[in-house]
C-alpha cells in the first residue's frame, strides 16, 4: 500500500512538472503574441502620423493663422473651436 502511494505521488509530481512547463511555454508564447501586436500597433500609429503630417495646412475663416487639418476630426469642429 505504501509503495503504491509512493509511486502515485511520484507520477503526480512528474505530471505536475510537465503541466508547469507547458503553462510557462504558453505564457511565453502569449507574451510574444502581445509584444508582436504592440509593435504592429506602433508601426500603424507611425504610419498614420506620417500621413497626417503630409496633410497640407488650410486657412480657417476669421483666423489669422493656418492650422493643420486632421482627417480624423470633422471640419466643423475646427470652425467652432
Amino acid at each position: 500500500m505504501r509503495r503504491e502511494r509512493t509511486l502515485l505521488q511520484h507520477e503526480v509530481d512528474i505530471l505536475n512538472q510537465k503541466l508547469t512547463q507547458e503553462l510557462l511555454a504558453l505564457k511565453d508564447e502569449l507574451k510574444g503574441m502581445f509584444d508582436d501586436r504592440k509593435m504592429d500597433v506602433r508601426m500603424e500609429q507611425r504610419a498614420m502620423e506620417s500621413k497626417v503630417s503630409d496633410v497640407p495646412f488650410f486657412p480657417i475663416k476669421n483666423r489669422p493663422t493656418y492650422i493643420r487639418i486632421d482627417p480624423r476630426v470633422k471640419l466643423q469642429d475646427y470652425c467652432h473651436a
